[in-house]
């Protein structure tokens, strides 16, 4: 298979992390042998990587590859430990985020960092007001606004509300105040997921009328279509290292790409568990479909079905923003989404289950670091935090933002019962919690990122634990982005990409290759 020979080809010649040559262009960012760890572990070893001034050039790879934590050095929220950065040819030193924002480097991340309520000329001078004296501007406010949006593609009446706009189109207003402020160097990280395909277009056109005026724009992604469009140079990564640097053009090959990623990736041993015997179903999904909490009119999870025998560890396998744990979620007791449709059955039984505690009394379980309540600031920036159940009603009622991504907050409703919430570690509270199912022995348990942040010991503890689960016969369903995890634990994985769940693979006959292939949403060689 061509992706097997491009992987074997990388891993008996090391691809040197030179970058293609733009005759002519000044490099913007140069990182040389620069090496960091973050706080959750993961590690930059001595990547070297060079971007072209007026670029657009993306870094690809899978969670934990390390592209965030580039950025995250360029941003100046990852001091570095060896090695050295330089911005326009100058070596510097960034200790703050506010270090790297004086040399014009700005970072977009998640949701659009807007405020619906104001309107798109006041959102894009949001703390850069235009003012003569104590008094503002606005008749240059709403000219200047409407002249760096029609810069970026996006015509409008800049006295509309934001909230008006679509997602793409707030993220165009964000783009603007950015070049209101003369940032240089723009580092986006994942802002692709969700968006709608007019809502791409929009984005797109915006970053390359940018790039045309001088900005650089970094961008960390999964989605390897947005890297062919806008990208005119690729970095992969794998487990730290910066495997090559890619020219994208009609003869970029997706197995290359794929052999890139996994070159750091050594063979996986399986867990060693004994020869699955089946012993009827734990848990099938069928047609299952999920509508966003605060959008009823946003599809999120499209018609999901799959099945978990008893015994069986089955995965569902996805990068961030496939929406894998918004569908494990929503399985129980319907702790995401402002509504679902479709069946869930627990042992041939139907459930119906509207809430952790039903769903628990049903026999299915959960274990997981993602909260599902939300932080929604809706008292002048008092913090204020309400279920999940309570989203829609709100957002219908027109008292929070459908299109913000409101970010966790505190534990899911019915498990501070079952495990200690004052543990300072997620993976003692997963600990704890699989424990616990352990003793109860529900017929299924969805294990949501279990491993995620552990150490090394606790990593081996969660995985002795899930195997332990399985052989009393309970039904294991990991949500995972950990390619080693996924390969050395489970029996048969699904990849999930954009709320879509792809066919079921074996996994003990999958190979690294292919399991990214499936997850980055590429097609078969």
């Amino acid at each position: 298979m061509q992706v097997d020979r491009v992987v074997s080809a990388v891993r008996s010649m090391r691809l040197a992390p030179a970058d293609p040559e733009v005759p002519g262009v000044a490099s913007a960012v140069q990182l040389r042998g620069v090496s960091a760890r973050s706080s959750a572990g993961t590690t930059l070893a001595a990547v070297t990587l060079e971007v072209a001034a007026g670029s657009i050039h993306a870094l690809l790879g899978e969670n934990g590859a390390g592209c965030s934590e580039v950025l995250a050095v360029l941003g100046g929220y990852l001091p570095i430990e060896a090695g050295e950065l330089l911005i326009g040819g100058e070596a510097v030193q960034f200790w703050t985020p506010k270090d790297a924002a004086r040399l014009g480097i700005a970072v977009i991340r998640g949701e659009p960092a807007t405020v619906p309520q104001m309107s798109v000329a006041d959102n894009v001078f949001l703390g850069i007001e235009r003012a003569r004296g104590w008094l503002v501007r606005r008749d240059r406010v709403l000219l200047d606004a409407r002249a760096l949006l029609s810069r970026l593609g996006l015509e409008m009446n800049p006295t509309r509300e934001l909230r008006e706009l679509s997602t793409g189109e707030r993220r165009v207003v964000q783009l603007a105040r950015e070049l209101a402020r003369g940032s240089k160097i723009l580092l986006l990280d994942d802002i692709f997921a969700g968006l709608s395909e007019a809502d791409l277009k929009t984005l797109e056109k915006a970053l390359k009328r940018m790039a045309s005026e001088g900005v650089t724009v970094i961008i960390a992604t999964h989605r390897v279509v947005e890297i062919r469009r806008l990208a005119s140079i690729v970095s992969t990564f794998s487990r730290g290292h910066c495997v090559a640097s890619r020219l994208v053009d009609a003869a970029l090959d997706s197995g290359q790409l794929v052999g890139d990623l996994v070159s750091e990736i050594a063979s996986v041993a399986r867990s060693g568990r004994e020869a699955l015997s089946l012993s009827g179903e734990a848990l099938r999904v069928i047609d299952w479909s999920v509508w966003h909490p605060v959008d009823p009119n946003r599809l999120v999870v499209d018609s999901a079905s799959f099945v978990v025998h008893r015994g069986e560890i089955v995965a569902l396998a996805g990068l961030s923003g496939s929406l894998r744990s918004e569908l494990a979620l929503s399985l129980f007791g319907r702790s995401y989404g402002s509504r679902t449709a479709g069946e869930l059955l627990l042992a041939g039984n139907p459930v119906t289950a509207q809430n952790p505690q039903e769903a628990i009394a049903a026999g299915l379980g959960l274990a997981t670091d993602t909260s599902v309540r939300y932080d929604l600031n809706l008292l002048g920036g008092i913090p204020t935090r309400v279920s999940p159940a309570a989203l829609a009603r709100l957002a219908r009622l027109g008292v929070i933002d459908p299109d913000r991504d409101y970010r966790t907050a505190a534990a899911l409703p019915g498990i501070a019962a079952l495990a200690k919430t004052d543990k300072t570690s997620p993976s003692a509270l997963a600990i704890e919690t699989l424990t616990l199912w352990l003793e109860i022995r529900p017929t299924a348990v969805i294990l949501d990122l279990p491993t995620e942040g552990a150490t090394a010991t606790d990593t081996a503890r969660l995985k002795e634990l899930i195997v332990r689960l399985a052989a009393g016969g309970t039904g294991v369903l990991l949500v995972s982005n950990d390619i080693d995890e996924i390969l050395a634990l489970s029996d048969r994985v699904y990849p999930v990409v954009e709320g879509t769940i792809c066919p079921a693979m074996p996994s003990p006959a999958a190979s690294p290759a292919e399991l990214l292939r499936r997850m980055l949403g590429l097609s078969p060689p």
